[in-house]
């Protein structure tokens, strides 16, 4: 009787957890979604553009620029020409947004005038190209139909496409002319060619990305996640009362213990990896910063602290004339440079591509800037690479962290020192400069 009470009980658990599942499933479509306010937000600045930016004679001016109402008047004098908006970003660092969480775009977009066709772009700047012209940009557009406009519209950002002119003016190879939303520095909207001539008006009321607050595969895995955890404590709880039956317990024990073993080694390799470059065995970027509090943690609040930024000079060349293995050769020999011209105690990572960072406790500015002069020099003079050795310089930045700000306002400054180190004609060493 009390069996059978008890199967009935689990049974009811059973189908109200199956039930709950079923909910979470279907629940998916109606979390929350993130989004990203373009107007009418007054978070980027709008910067009207014709095509007499570059000689020609269609001109764009402003109706109303706090309801981002303009104006443009399309003439003849260039070739294709255009007028429109766009929305800026940073104009010196071109850092960009990462659009890759958003699905699709909403916009409401008022015109007169007698196109047929406006065309949204964005451009995408290549996190990997060392140059931050925003000529050189990936253009990715969709069209829109004027006769569709008046009202809310909705386009997925896969009907986004990179146009045929960039790839060819810019001789793009197929594998990188991919349309991609991780580093967008502009987005606009415009009347392009063939248009005709005279006045155009367009008036932007809403524009903004739509994704998905939690990515589906998240949300899917989190369930599942869920269910092998309910089901590891289900198999837990029945090799308990196996072990008081009998003596079979101890071995699944023992293999229970072996597997526990494989998931700490297993741990202990991601949070290597996770917290170490695999490249060169070197801090990443995350490993710097647990590093870095971690420093902090232990030490005084007047210890001078230094962080010397480091950047291979023309790198880009390395791996186009010789190839990426020997470009990786000559960054993991790098590294083992940096780490033998550093103290134990030096916090030494790579903080993305050819870019290396050091951050060094009870060092003021002088010192460090003597330490980031020695490592400079030292790499003047050494070749790196196994197969026909090469001879390179670096650029440095240095600043002093001047407590208590972060570790991101420093490095902010050491990047503008570094910066300058480059317009200097590279291979020297630029300290502090003062905002």
């Amino acid at each position: 009787m009390t069996r059978t009470f008890r199967s009935l009980a689990s049974f009811r658990v059973q189908l109200l957890a199956l039930l709950l599942t079923v909910l979470v499933l279907l629940g998916y479509d109606f979390l929350p979604k993130r989004t990203l306010e373009f107007a009418p937000s007054p978070r980027f600045e709008r910067v009207l553009m014709a095509d007499s930016d570059i000689g020609g004679k269609s001109v764009a001016r402003w109706v109303n620029k706090k309801t981002d109402h303009l104006s443009c008047t399309i003439a003849e004098g260039y070739a294709y020409p255009y007028c429109g908006v766009h929305f800026a970003f940073d104009p010196y660092t071109h850092t960009g947004l990462d659009l890759t969480p958003y699905t699709h775009l909403k916009f409401h977009v008022q015109y007169q005038g007698e196109t047929s066709t406006l065309r949204i772009y964005v451009r995408n700047q290549d996190a990997n190209e060392p140059t931050k012209d925003i000529a050189k940009a990936k253009y990715i557009s969709v069209n829109i139909k004027t006769r569709e406009l008046g009202t809310l519209q909705t386009i997925e950002l896969s009907e986004f496409i990179v146009a045929e002119w960039w790839k060819e003016q810019f001789d793009v190879p197929r594998d990188k002319a991919q349309p991609q939303f991780d580093n967008v520095v502009n987005i606009g909207i415009e009347v392009f060619a063939p248009t005709p001539l005279g006045e155009h008006q367009l008036a932007v009321e809403r524009f903004e990305f739509v994704g998905p607050l939690v990515p589906r595969y998240a949300w899917y895995l989190s369930i599942l996640g869920f269910w092998l955890a309910v089901s590891f404590i289900y198999l837990i709880v029945r090799l308990t009362k196996l072990y008081r039956r009998n003596e079979i317990f101890a071995r699944v024990v023992t293999d229970l213990s072996k597997t526990n073993q494989e998931l700490a080694d297993q741990k202990e390799h991601f949070r290597i990896l996770s917290t170490n470059d695999a490249l060169t065995g070197i801090r990443n970027r995350h490993g710097v910063k647990l590093s870095y509090d971690a420093m902090l943690k232990s030490a005084n609040p007047d210890t001078k602290v230094s962080v010397i930024l480091i950047d291979i000079d023309h790198f880009k060349r390395i791996n186009d004339r010789r190839g990426h293995q020997i470009g990786d050769e000559v960054l993991s020999q790098f590294s083992d440079l940096l780490r033998r011209n550093t103290r134990e105690n030096d916090i030494v990572g790579r903080w993305g591509g050819e870019e290396f960072i050091v951050v060094s406790a009870h060092t003021n500015l002088n010192q460090a800037e003597l330490l980031a002069e020695k490592i400079r020099t030292t790499v003047s003079n050494t070749a790196l690479g196994d197969n026909k050795p090469i001879m390179i310089t670096i650029s440095c930045g240095v600043t002093e962290i001047q407590r208590p700000e972060s570790l991101d306002a420093a490095l902010a400054r050491a990047d503008k020192c570094l910066y300058s180190a480059k317009r200097s004609g590279r291979n020297c060493t630029v300290t502090q400069i003062n905002d």
